[in-house]
Order: structure tokens, then sequence, then C-alpha cells
């Protein structure tokens, strides 16, 4: 029965409610429809948690190495150029290697850089280190990324940025050595001592060399 303005004014039914028509054919395409977007939802919660669990796993493995004790394979056995004395490494931090892990580079008591291909190949030239004037190294410092203070047998120190030229020809990665030596510096003009240890740190305010000349 359908109850309005006039029915009340009246005092009863004017017309009757139409009676509620069920189509059983859209019920039961709703029906199909409500059971479909059930399973895609758990689908979906399912998809969700085993990608949680995925991640929580990756991270696992990627933490798992941190828990193991450190260990060292032994990559290679390589020589330097000159068997001689003035071809072993100068005291300090002499030893460097290139950001690829190709090309590892020694600076010898000779007054030399000795490169040593890491991957199997032709070793790059020696170069000499400028500003030497019949000296030998004595010590060698690093002074942070690429950048050392070579201290000599006359009480000098001959700074070196030791930079690497990378290029890809071909699409192959190919690394060469680009050492540059700053003008010397004398630490020990009047005695000319040799410089035993050494030191250094770059500031704003400017340069700082440390030297050991003395027994």
């Amino acid at each position: 029965m359908a109850i309005d303005a006039r029915t009340l004014s009246t005092g009863g039914p004017e017309s009757r409610a139409r009676p509620l028509s069920v189509n059983r054919a859209r019920t039961a395409r709703r029906i199909v429809l409500d059971r479909w977007a059930s399973r895609v939802v758990v689908v979906g919660g399912i998809f969700i948690i085993a990608c949680i669990l995925a991640i929580l796993f990756v991270i696992a493995l990627e933490v798992y190495p941190l828990f193991k004790p450190a260990s060292a394979t032994l990559a290679g056995t390589y020589g330097v150029a000159v068997a001689e004395e003035s071809g072993r490494p100068a005291p300090g931090s002499a030893l460097g290697v290139d950001e690829y892990r190709e090309i590892a580079f020694v600076v010898t008591r000779g007054g030399a850089l000795d490169f040593i291909s890491l991957t199997g190949g032709a070793n790059p030239p020696a170069v000499p280190i400028a500003g030497l004037d019949g000296a030998r190294v004595a010590s060698v410092a690093a002074l942070g990324k690429g950048r050392y203070a070579i201290g000599t047998s006359d009480g000098r120190v001959i700074p070196l940025d030791m930079a690497f030229d990378v290029a890809f020809p071909d699409g192959k990665r190919r690394i060469r050595p680009q050492p540059v030596f700053g003008p010397p510096s004398a630490v020990d003009p009047e005695a000319r001592r040799q410089i035993s240890h050494l030191a250094a740190s770059a500031l704003e305010s400017g340069a700082v060399t440390v030297a050991h000349v003395g027994p």
C-alpha cells in the first residue's frame, strides 16, 4: 500500500503500490558478480601477502652474509715490471687499484708508477714520477680517493692524483691510467734529509704536511 499526503487527507489509500518484480536472470548475474568479486578480493589479499613475504625473504638473504665470518680468496699472483730493488714498492701506501678492479698500480722505490693488469691483458706502460730529479722515493702517504703524497730521499714531497680514463669503444670498457703529478714542495730545504714517514691533509684553509726526517 502506498501512503502519500492525499491518503492522509482523505483518510484512506488512493492508489495501490506496485508489486515487487524479481528478475531471475538479473539476480543470477548479481550473484555471480558477487562471487567473483569476493574471489578477486581474496586473491588480491593473498598476492599482497606473498609480495610482503618475498620482500622479507630478499632482505633476509641480504642480511644473512653479515652473520657469517669474514673470508678472503686469493684472486691471483702478479709481479712488478722490475724485479730489482728499484722495482720494489716504496714504504707506506704505495699500492692501489682502480674502482673497477682491473688495473693495480705501485709506486716503486726507483721512482716510477708500475701498472699491472688484473684481467690478464697487457700491462700499461710504467710512468716515471715527475720532479724526482735524481732522488728516490722514500715514503708514500694516501690522502684520500686517488690522492697521494710521495716523500723523496732529499726532503721533498710530490703530490700525485691517480686518475683513470674510462671509455667504452665498441661497447667494451677500456681503462687507461692518467696520473697527474703536482709541483714538489721542500719539507726539509736546508738539510735535505730523507722523508721516512709522511702524512698530509688538505683543508679549506690550506694543506698541511707532516714529515719524519730525523732519527
